[in-house]
């Protein structure tokens, strides 16, 4: 934009041009933004296999109608493409977006329980319950309250 103020008080037109102007010592490379995101075929094809449940399992095309699943679809392959370390907390992370997204328009996907993907530890034998109720009566509260909102919640 037109307010970003270079280093040396002039104002550049271009991304690389701002991003150079911040250089310190003229020795070190001049940075290339257009070209930094290259990827391997390779790579390519792991991001679109890790993204793939989106679009083809069934836990995840009930949701289809609801949110559009290409949008996620693309940007979980962004999130593999740049991951860098854990790949498969990044796809975790990439499908719970899509997963979020139909839970707020009234969704619930019960993906982590159909799929071997992301699997929830619980403690003490506990099972992960995609959607539970936030009225259970327990030892601690067994005078649950009638006009409680029993929708579903994850956990």
């Amino acid at each position: 934009p037109s307010n970003d103020l270079p280093s040396n008080n002039t104002l550049r037109g271009t991304q690389n041009e701002f991003i150079n102007s911040w250089r310190v010592d003229p020795e070190c490379e001049r940075i290339d933004v257009t070209t930094k995101n290259t990827y391997t075929q390779t790579q390519i094809e792991q991001a679109t296999s890790a993204c793939s449940p989106i679009m083809n399992d069934v836990s995840f095309k009930v949701c289809h109608q609801n949110v559009e699943p290409s949008q996620a679809f693309e940007a979980c392959k962004k999130t593999m493409l740049d991951c860098i370390g854990d790949k498969a907390r990044c796809q975790c992370e990439a499908l719970e977006m899509y997963d979020t997204k139909c839970y707020h328009v009234g969704t619930f996907l019960n993906w982590r329980n159909t799929t071997q993907l992301c699997p929830v530890e619980c403690p003490n034998g506990e099972v992960y319950q995609h959607c539970s109720t936030s009225c259970a009566r327990t030892c601690q509260d067994r005078d649950q309250d009638a006009t409680c909102d029993n929708k579903c919640i994850r956990g």
